[in-house]
């Protein structure tokens, strides 16, 4: 049986307790475990594998969170947008065979008791063809909850209370036959314009998210399994403190002096909460931030956030708690000159970063052991509990856990900037290192790790390394400075539209994406619509893009535009008989030479080249042909024919895709445009010394390294940098590179 873990909430209503980036399913609900992990725990005795359907932008909470199952057959399926329920569960329905069982669970529930005989019993009924839920009969009304009631003989979904209603335990299980075949055929057929994609759920059309399964489910066949056990479901402050807050623990740092009816929670234990000859008042106290409220007021946390989030965004999205795809940074003080985290890192995981010019890092082993590995030299070494590493300010460094257990450091990070914010952020200005979102799509190799020194982590094969993203198909992260783990769009809204230049102003998202792909098998053959199509279509930018080849290995290729006019019917012909590649422009690629493909040219990268890519922001790709690979459960990945029929430039190709501009000779480096058109630019600088590039004004600017090592600076802070690294610099900020190496700088 398989078990579909609903993780995809945004759990805002228990602000400061969750956040947008920390919602409530992660949280703890007991000592050491959140309620999704309680969802995985109490069902690994029924279930052969986990289904885990969760937001793209928590997915490194959701892999944190696994790190404490060994041996747990799961996948994890990504919502790029929040969905509900039905959309994500009838689109992977869709993807199995008729006779699979399903076990589907919330993550908002809190339940205890006779938990393992009401799952046997939900498989009894599953094997009798029909779909079993869970509830339980409450002797009262529960807050929060959501129940059932028999009407006419037949089960039905309510949200009011009445005393013959029992509690949905948010369980339900069934064949996939007789799932689908209780759903609404119209929504079924709605759910094929859903695909999975690279594991993630891509919508085309935006109108079906919106939906829960009791929206679109008969409960004809439904049958309830009464279980012996209670439930609350957590929706919101108040039912979490029913459930959690009158807890022992909680008492010890809360102390409530002539109240009543006043519920504290407290989550910061080194902090005492005390309320005085106080009546009806909610207070939840967390390490950054506390709300307090009357128990009756009719205003939610919600509709606070939507006048003051603009001005208080970091609180109202982030806990102190940080998830990264190598471990957990948790912030445990800051005072003056010095900030004091708790550090994570996972079994075989590698955590990279740089220190800041002006500051000094330290890491405190609490246990287990760890290698280092810092300087262009690579000076390595090991510690063990009890020991110490120390980085000097400006290197770059890497911490490596090669065992089988995490291990807990305490990094202390010592500057005389820390002291005054406003002189930190003069310094650091707009200009950061980035750290990419990666891609594991099933054309990728080893390159992005082995030759641009990539950490990427428990991933066998690299595809894609999204270097500078704010899409929501993938962003990056900032990797230095005091905004260091917040993603990148996250980052555009602190620092400010006008830090990205006036010819940013008009976009309604961050017009540029920059990747590093790694085509160990050939890519897909498939076009990309213009913006004519996409925005329409797909709510999308349509994508430009430029090829810069770092790497290619003997007889490396790729494939450009028709080689003749040709007919929609032949290339569908073609397609069906394999042999579309005959119709295309093969091109042979060597190291350092650049190609600018336009929107509607039908294209694929071939195997063995090692490729800088910048575009449009977009995500958008019609796929005409796959060689026949399998994707997802070992399907075969979906082609776009319809859409790309309607985009696809079919004539001959007469334009040399090659871009070939003169070189022009400066003291200390050469420089050579590779690229432009009304969407972005593409200039490489080779430097052998120093470069220095006032402030565009009129766009923020990337920068790529693409060989070499040198140290990059913006006049009053510099950082030492090295090949594959990808900084981000705004409009206003000047450029220092020093060193022998070679970059390429993009804007718009």
């Amino acid at each position: 049986m398989k078990c579909l873990i609903l993780a995809g909430g945004s759990g805002d209503r228990l602000w400061p307790l969750s956040r947008k980036n920390y919602p409530k399913q992660f949280m703890e609900i007991r000592k050491g475990r959140s309620m999704f992990q309680e969802a995985i725990l109490r069902n690994i005795p029924f279930c052969d594998e986990f289904i885990i359907i969760a937001n793209k932008r928590h997915e490194s909470i959701v892999k944190a969170q696994l790190q404490d199952f060994q041996d747990l057959k799961y996948s994890i399926l990504m919502e790029e947008s929040p969905m509900k329920t039905a959309p994500s569960i009838i689109t992977l329905a869709l993807n199995f065979e008729g006779n699979e069982e399903f076990l589907i669970v919330s993550t908002d529930n809190v339940i205890d008791g006779e938990y393992n005989s009401c799952i046997t019993h939900l498989k009894e009924v599953i094997k009798k063809d029909k779909i079993g839920v869970v509830a339980t009969a409450p002797k009262e009304k529960q807050y929060g909850n959501h129940y059932f009631e028999y009407v006419g003989g037949r089960i039905r979904y309510t949200s009011v209370w009445g005393k013959s209603c029992y509690v949905d335990c948010g369980i339900m299980g069934g064949k996939v036959s007789v799932i689908l075949k209780n759903v609404d055929h119209a929504f079924i057929e709605q759910c094929k314009n859903i695909r999975i994609s690279e594991n993630v759920f891509v919508e085309s059309r935006d109108y079906v998210s919106h939906l829960g399964m009791a929206d679109v489910m008969s409960t004809e066949e439904f049958e309830m399994v009464l279980a012996k056990v209670s439930c609350q479901r957590i929706t919101d402050i108040m039912s979490y403190y029913n459930f959690v807050g009158r807890q022992e623990d909680n008492h010890n740092v809360c102390i409530s002096y002539n109240c009543k009816d006043v519920s504290i929670i407290n989550t910061a234990s080194d902090r005492l909460v005390v309320a005085n000859d106080l009546k009806n008042i909610l207070i939840a106290n967390t390490k950054d931030a506390v709300f307090i409220t009357r128990k009756d007021s009719k205003t939610g946390v919600k509709e606070i956030a939507k006048i003051y989030y603009q001005n208080e965004k970091k609180f109202f999205d982030d806990y102190p708690v940080y998830y990264q795809d190598w471990g957990v940074e948790e912030s445990l003080s800051f005072d003056g000159d010095y900030k004091v985290s708790k550090i994570t890192i996972y079994p075989k995981s590698v955590m990279e970063d740089t220190v800041a010019v002006g500051t000094c890092v330290n890491y405190y082993v609490l246990d287990g052991s760890v290698e280092s590995v810092q300087g262009k030299e690579k000076e390595a070494r090991s510690a063990k509990a009890n020991e110490n590493i120390f980085f000097k300010s400006g290197v770059s460094y890497e911490i490596t856990n090669s065992g089988r257990r995490a291990v807990t450091l305490i990094k202390t990070e010592n500057s005389k900037n820390f002291t005054s914010k406003a002189v930190e952020k003069a310094e650091e200005g707009c200009f950061v290192k980035l750290k990419p979102e990666l891609k594991d799509y099933v054309w990728g190799g080893t390159k992005i790790h082995d030759i641009l020194g990539k950490s990427i982590g428990r991933h066998d094969r690299i595809a894609e390394s999204w270097e500078l993203s704010a899409h929501s198909a993938g962003q990056c992260k900032i990797a230095s400075g005091r905004y260091k783990g917040l993603k990148f769009g996250e980052y555009i809204d602190v620092i400010g539209k006008e830090n990205l230049g006036w010819k940013a102003q008009d976009y309604e998202r961050f017009p540029l994406l920059i990747k590093f792909i790694d085509a160990k098998e050939n890519l897909s053959v498939q076009v990309h619509p213009d913006d004519e199509y996409a925005f329409p279509n797909e709510g999308d930018y349509g994508k430009n893009e430029m090829w810069y080849i770092m790497g290619a290995d003997k007889d490396a290729y790729i494939y450009m535009g028709f080689n003749k006019d040709i007919s929609k019917d032949e290339i569908r012909e073609r397609i069906k008989n394999n042999t579309i590649l005959q119709v295309l422009n093969k091109v042979p690629v060597k190291k350092g030479e650049t190609y600018f493909l336009k929107a509607r040219t039908i294209h694929a990268i071939g195997a063995g080249c090692l490729v800088c890519e910048i575009q449009q922001s977009s995500n958008v790709t019609y796929r005409l042909y796959d060689y026949e690979r399998t994707g997802y459960k070992g399907k075969s990945r979906q082609l776009h024919l319809d859409k790309a029929f309607e985009v696809l430039e079919t004539k001959k190709n007469k334009t040399d895709f090659k871009a070939q501009y003169s070189v022009l000779e400066f003291p200390g480096y050469r420089k050579q445009l590779l690229g432009q058109c009304k969407y972005f630019v593409a200039t490489k600088y080779i430097v052998d010394g120093e470069l220095s590039l006032a402030a565009a004004g009129a766009s923020f600017r990337a920068v790529i390294v693409i060989d070499g090592a040198g140290k990059i600076g913006n006049g009053h802070i510099s950082y030492n940098t090295g090949l594959g690294d990808t900084w981000f610099i705004g409009s206003k900020e000047i450029i220092n590179i020093k060193g022998k190496l070679t970059v390429i700088i993009a804007s718009i």
